[in-house]
């Protein structure tokens, strides 16, 4: 670009270099001098130039790359969450469906029940033999969100309906009705309509089983064919083998469902545009820890310390919160465990009162061993750790499950190097093996082998402690939440125990993983570094 007086390149100031020097009046011209004499001094002067620019330049470039990879990676994502988004809305609108149909269903199936009855009723009642099935029927069926109501024979042949016009006609002639005639259950449909519409119709066995208003000794001699069959000539009276169809309006459902996906939809594009925000977001966010790299990395730190001081906060104001809970419980469980007691030793000659009083003790006992437990979870784990040979640590944790082991048939395996010792709290881990123990027990109801192997870890630097069982296994929808609080899958189960053992794994810097398959048994893996030296 040429300006009047000179050349002007963006990137040069219009202020001298040292303002305390004496410069030509238009110092910028004599600096550019050499850029416009000769090719060689124009040559010189645009690499020094294209030399002071250069950061600009890369930035430009780098600018340029991210701005393709923005593109795509939006591309990319749309391509992922879209197909996500789809399958979504298609199973959320399937299910809104399948609870419609299980509404109208059950609606459907309390009117038939109702109508049975009152069927029922009128010729319990005041009507007797002149009660007429097509009079209730006409009107029920005037009833709000009922399409039709009509009862018909195994033939198909209309014997009462809503529309007294279509007695006589024929429906249902799709359907195997001699079929329906046998069975209890009903079933549904959708029916077209004559208006574009569709019904909902269910239908199934009419079976009012009406009495014969005669004398009850003689009746109840009779079976319901008899009854009917005694009745005078009567063409409203149900006759056995009568098939019942309900056509309910779907109108307000359909509307629901549409009005239902319409919101889904638009649910979804909005989560769709803040997932594509989320991206713009992630974006910046690389591009400015590109250029903040250590600083992040010092954050990093800071944020993981400040969020083990706010766990350790958290844990002291949940173990001061369980100690005040513990205090108000335990006061009146040992009152109740001291009555429940008393009156097993009073009523003793009573087996009934000495049974109920046993379990009380057992119900108060087994709440004292939660209370404790929740307090040992909510305490902060504190270890002392030394070197622990984990033989002797093994072997001490079996004594305590030897004769649940042999009450159930259970063999017992060890595999470990006589001279392995690992740095750890003998107390906790004891406590880890023992918890282990006994899941593993439980889950062999039928006998099995119970193996414990301990050996030094080949990729990473420390040691392993395996409990594995022969036992029923555990799910795979529940293998991420075993370690959870209160997580249990036990009826008598507190779900604190696996909680205490994931803890006490974190304070002594390892983990504990655990693999699972149905009817083959659990694999618990311990991992404990080793301290350096």
């Amino acid at each position: 670009m040429i300006q009047r007086g000179g050349y002007f390149l963006p990137g040069v100031k219009k202020t001298p270099p040292n303002p305390g020097k004496n410069y030509p009046r238009d110092w910028s011209q004599s600096l550019l001098k050499p850029m416009a004499n000769g090719p060689n001094g124009f040559g010189i002067g645009f690499a020094n130039y294209l030399n002071m620019r250069a950061p600009f330049f890369t930035t430009m470039k780098t600018n340029l790359f991210l701005l393709r990879t923005q593109a795509w990676l939006y591309i990319g994502a749309f391509a992922v969450l879209l197909p996500i988004f789809a399958y979504v809305t298609a199973m959320n609108i399937n299910r809104q469906r399948e609870n419609s149909a299980r509404i109208l269903m059950e609606k459907g199936t309390a009117l038939i029940r109702s109508f049975e009855a009152g069927t029922r009723m009128g010729m319990m009642g005041r009507f007797g033999a002149g009660f007429k099935l097509q009079r209730l029927l006409y009107e029920t069926s005037r009833l709000p969100d009922i399409e039709y109501l009509m009862v018909v024979n195994s033939k198909g042949e209309i014997l009462a309906h809503g529309n007294p016009v279509l007695i006589g006609r024929n429906h249902g002639g799709d359907l195997d009705l001699k079929k329906i005639t046998t069975s209890e259950t009903l079933r549904w449909r959708l029916v077209p309509l004559e208006n574009g519409q569709k019904a909902f119709e269910v239908y199934g066995k009419f079976s009012p089983a009406p009495p014969h208003p005669m004398n009850r000794h003689v009746q109840s001699r009779m079976n319901m064919h008899d009854m009917l069959k005694s009745f005078p000539a009567e063409p409203d009276i149900p006759k056995p083998d009568m098939i019942i169809f309900v056509g309910l309006d779907m109108s307000s459902v359909d509307a629901a469902q549409l009005a239902d996906t319409q919101h889904m939809i638009l649910m979804g594009t909005i989560l769709l545009l803040l997932a594509f925000l989320g991206i713009s977001l992630i974006l910046l966010m690389v591009r400015y820890r590109s250029t903040k790299e250590s600083l992040m990395e010092a954050r990093a730190s800071s944020d993981s310390l400040r969020q083990e001081i706010a766990r350790n906060q958290r844990l002291v104001t949940v173990g001061r919160l369980a100690a005040g809970i513990a205090h108000e419980i335990r006061n009146p469980l040992s009152s109740i465990k001291g009555f429940a007691t008393y009156f097993k030793q009073r009523y003793s000659e009573n087996q009934e009162d000495a049974r109920i009083s046993g379990i009380m003790i057992q119900e108060v006992e087994r709440l004292n061993t939660v209370v404790n437990q929740l307090l040992e979870f909510a305490r902060p784990v504190n270890i002392q750790k030394k070197k622990t040979s984990v033989k002797a640590l093994v072997a001490d944790s079996l004594k305590m499950i030897e004769n649940q082991a042999l009450e159930k048939k259970i063999i017992i395996e060890t595999a470990m190097e006589e001279d392995l010792k690992i740095s750890m709290d003998p107390n906790r881990m004891n406590q880890v093996l023992l918890n282990l123990y006994l899941n593993a027990i439980e889950s062999m109801e039928n006998g099995g082998r119970l193996r414990i192997q301990a050996y030094e870890s080949l990729t990473e630097n420390g040691f392993h402690i395996k409990v594995s069982d022969t036992g029923c296994g555990i799910k795979a929808e529940d293998l991420n939440h075993i370690f959870d609080l209160y997580y249990t899958t036990k009826s008598y189960g507190t779900g604190i125990g696996l909680a205490i053992v994931s803890n006490i794994m974190e304070a002594h810097h390892g983990k504990i993983t655990v693999e699972s398959t149905i009817g083959q048994g659990s694999a618990f893996d311990i991992f404990l570094p080793e301290d350096p030296v």
